[in-house]
């Protein structure tokens, strides 16, 4: 369809839109030409290229039809400025968003300012870092260091707890104690253990006995005396002084250790016979000395017995050799006999 180019038939067409407003005519389901006009009545000059009317009252109310069917769809699917306005209602405008919400200028600025701040901790923490290394210890020097040291295990099996000791020490106490509660008086190891000769005999303890605490101290190849109280002098109190009357036969056996470790000496002195007369005691030897080997490297050491005169004590002197300290011990075993 052309657009109308006379006056004529634009005042048809408007017209006819007039009509189609009207209420009436709005509502009317088909156009009906004033008149009892023809509805290809044309209205006005202008043709279609085979030659029918391009305006008429058919095509008129054809468009009037659809411009009211268009009407009523724009009717039903407008919304009105109320409707539009409570829809808008949840949505916010660009000025309110601005101030709610960070903008693109606002976000890239506070993350500039984050990123700065987390560069710099990185920084500090890596110098930190490399600081700590420095002055830190690496595990294999810190276990070289602790090599020389003991742990709690290690020294627990090396050295001996507060209670092993005491454990130690009680049963060694406990052992005492039932030696103590069962030794024998002097009297009943006479009977029980020392063998008797023939006669009468006469001594401490009735029979016979052994003086067993002879001591001495001394270095290497120098001499001391066997005393019981270790100070190298015979007074005739720290020493066995031969029993008055009768005879008395004597075994004697002399120790001696040194300090080295290693050398350690025997010697023994057998079928002795001692008297004492009252003004001098007498010493008589059968020969049966015996000088046992010697352990280590004691090399020339030496055992003398002899009779003190004035205390008319049993001598023994003793002299270690090669090296270190020697300590020294000796005992006598002895029966006095008299007729």
């Amino acid at each position: 369809m052309t657009k109308p180019s006379s006056p004529w038939g634009a005042r048809l067409l408007m017209t006819g839109l007039l009509l189609f407003m009207m209420p009436g005519v709005q509502a009317a389901t088909q156009f009906v030409p004033p008149n009892g006009l023809p509805l290809d009545t044309p209205l006005g000059p202008d043709r279609n290229a085979d030659g029918s009317a391009a305006i008429s009252f058919r095509t008129m109310g054809r468009d009037i039809a659809k411009n009211a069917t268009d009407l009523t769809n724009l009717r039903e699917t407008a919304v009105t400025k109320e409707a539009l306005a409570s829809a808008l209602t949840p949505y916010l405008t660009g000025n309110s968003a601005d101030a709610r919400y960070a903008t693109p200028s606002s976000v890239t600025a506070a993350v500039k300012v984050e990123t700065d701040r987390a560069t710099s901790a990185e920084q500090s923490q890596a110098r930190d870092l490399a600081n700590l290394r420095d002055a830190a210890v690496t595990g294999e020097a810190l276990t070289a260091s602790l090599a020389p040291y003991l742990t709690g295990t290690s020294a627990d099996a090396r050295y001996a707890t507060p209670a092993s000791v005491t454990a130690a020490v009680k049963a060694e106490t406990d052992r005492a104690t039932s030696a103590e509660q069962t030794k024998l008086d002097k009297a009943d190891a006479a009977a029980a253990y020392l063998p008797f000769a023939g006669g009468d005999t006469t001594g401490p303890v009735n029979g016979l006995s052994v003086y067993r605490n002879l001591f001495g101290s001394s270095a290497s190849g120098a001499s001391v005396i066997l005393t019981s109280d270790n100070t190298g002098v015979l007074t005739g109190a720290n020493c066995f002084v031969i029993p008055t009357g009768g005879v008395t036969r004597m075994d004697v056996t002399v120790v001696g250790i040194s300090s080295n470790g290693t050398d350690a000496v025997l010697q023994t002195f057998s079928g002795l016979a001692a008297r004492n007369i009252g003004s001098a005691a007498m010493l008589a030897r059968a020969g049966n000395d015996t000088t046992y080997p010697a352990f280590g490297s004691s090399q020339a050491w030496s055992v003398v017995l002899g009779v003190d005169a004035p205390t008319r004590c049993v001598s023994l002197t003793g002299k270690g050799a090669g090296t270190g300290s020697w300590k020294w011990r000796a005992s006598i075993r002895y029966e006095t006999l008299v007729p």
